[in-house]
């Protein structure tokens, strides 16, 4: 016979031995009245509460409390404790458990042993609490307080926030038996417990729940330091971060241009106190603005950065001048202090070329004080915003695309020269302002025959001769004096051609 067979045989043999007592005059004592079973909100223990029987011999009582098996039913368990008739009182020893509520019951017990019946059970108000993350609130349930039927008047929500005294969540009460929590703060412990008021203002209270709302500690600042054109499609960020901050998620936000909108845009895990990241564009030569955000545990941005924004130069020449304007550099925290101009030549890579103190943000740059023919076509510049000292984390640094100008090759060519050898004027070729990527100087006589052609562009660090038009034709013979026709192609390193034809008067002193 298993044990729950056993309860209910048991209660119903008791069920009817009282149903006949009683019907022939019953000697035992009346049964009590349980007034209320509350949690000690200072122990974490029930409570039993009854009114003493109202037989005169009344020796004891004694305590049940139900429970229930895995198969959902609830029977009584045998006695949880038994106190002397003078009582109406008992605290249960153990602490309150943590996952349901609980049924009493008390018995009347007289000199003779005999025992009351039971009276209706009352059931304790078992409260969980469930804190939602991501909407910061926090959802309270409870069971419902048994025994007082249709005289149970409300509900009373009490919470406190840390070590502050309780207060109700909501006043007026409620007669449902859930309720919401709203706009809990990071970082705090909250307390809950419920009591339940009956229309004589008798009331039990339910077991207490604290829950710690710990979260990661977010940034108290994200100093953007740089945006930087790394090469024609991509931009270069770097931010610095709090070094008290615990948070590990962060997001890039950007923009596709002044005042366009912020987008949220890729997000980067397991970040410590500093970010580089690498950000492909369609063109370093439109400028594009970011923002650096912490994110708590729903991926939602909290803490921002200040705004960071590429600068974006424009070049253009006019002969030999070159003129450099750009975008201003958005936004150090600390504010620029100024702009350094960098001019790279026959690509060998920037160097320093002026200061130019902001809020300026145009420069000149006069290419005629240089030896024209030991340089390219094309002549590149960067800018690199610096950022005024007094900053959070470094100071920031953040350098332009690359803006190029394309020198049109001037072309100047002698009409006359004496091939005799004598160390004077014994060559010619043309005079360029700088290296043209392509180049072909060409003579010819008077019937159109071919006699020189060089694709070597002159240079002035070569011998004056080399790559010049001595007056010779094949096998080195000497050309008779006379008139003869050069042409002269060049091109660009930006494809741009030029081309150039005239005579030349060879002549013997």
């Amino acid at each position: 016979m298993n044990k729950h067979f056993f309860h209910i045989l048991w209660g119903l043999l008791l069920f009817a031995i009282e149903t006949s007592l009683m019907a022939q005059g019953d000697p035992h004592p009346k049964h009590p009245e349980i007034v209320r079973v509350s949690v000690d909100t200072s122990t974490q223990r029930t409570v039993i509460e009854w009114k003493a029987s109202i037989s005169d011999d009344v020796e004891k009582y004694t305590m049940f409390f139900d429970t229930t098996d895995i198969l959902g039913q609830t029977y009584p368990f045998p006695t949880l404790d038994t106190v002397d008739g003078n009582t109406t009182k008992y605290t249960y020893k153990k602490e309150v458990t943590t996952n349901k509520s609980r049924s009493f019951t008390v018995q009347a017990i007289d000199s003779s042993g005999l025992k009351s019946s039971f009276f209706d059970s009352h059931t304790t108000i078992h409260l969980t609490t469930d804190y939602d993350s991501c909407s910061k609130q926090m959802l309270l349930e409870w069971t419902s307080y048994k025994g007082w039927g249709g005289n149970l008047v409300r509900y009373d929500v009490y919470f406190r926030e840390n070590q502050d005294s309780y207060s109700i969540l909501e006043e007026g009460g409620t007669k449902d038996t859930t309720q919401l929590h709203l706009n809990i703060f990071d970082n705090r412990s909250y307390c809950y417990f419920i009591k339940a008021i009956k229309n004589d203002g008798t009331y039990s209270f339910s077991n207490i729940v604290c829950q710690n709302i710990s979260h990661p500690i977010h940034p108290a600042w994200i100093n953007a330091e740089s945006a930087s054109a790394l090469d024609p499609d991509s931009v270069k960020l770097k931010f610095t971060i709090d070094p008290e901050a615990q948070v590990s998620s962060y997001q890039i936000f950007k923009a596709t241009g002044p005042g366009k909108p912020f987008v949220a845009d890729e997000i980067i895990r397991d970040v410590e106190h500093s970010l580089t990241y690498t950000d492909p564009v369609l063109s370093t030569e439109k400028q594009y603005q970011y923002k650096l955000y912490s994110l708590d545990v729903c991926d939602s941005p909290v803490t921002g950065s200040n705004i960071a924004g590429n600068i974006v130069l424009s070049a253009s020449s006019e002969g030999l001048l070159a003129s450099l304007s750009w975008t201003p550099y958005v936004e150090y925290e600390a504010g620029v202090e100024y702009y350094q101009v960098y001019r790279d030549i026959n690509r060998s890579g920037p160097q320093p070329l002026e200061i130019v103190v902001y809020p300026d943000m145009v420069f000149h740059d006069d290419l005629s004080e240089f030896d024209p023919e030991k340089f390219e076509d094309e002549i590149c510049y960067y800018v690199e915003a610096v950022e005024n000292s007094g900053t959070l984390g470094d100071r920031g640094s953040s350098w332009s695309n690359r803006g190029c100008i394309s020198v049109v090759p001037e072309i100047t060519m002698a009409n006359a020269f004496t091939p005799n050898d004598d160390g004077i004027n014994d060559c010619i070729k043309p005079a360029l302002t700088f290296i043209p990527k392509e180049y072909i100087f060409m003579v010819f006589d008077r019937w159109g025959s071919k006699i020189f052609h060089t694709e070597q562009p002159p240079m002035l660090d070569e011998d004056p001769c080399s790559y010049a038009w001595d007056g010779s034709i094949k096998g080195g013979q000497k050309v008779p004096e006379g008139v003869y026709v050069y042409y002269i192609k060049l091109t660009t390193s930006s494809g741009i051609e030029v081309e150039k034809t005239g005579e030349i008067t060879v002549f013997y002193p």
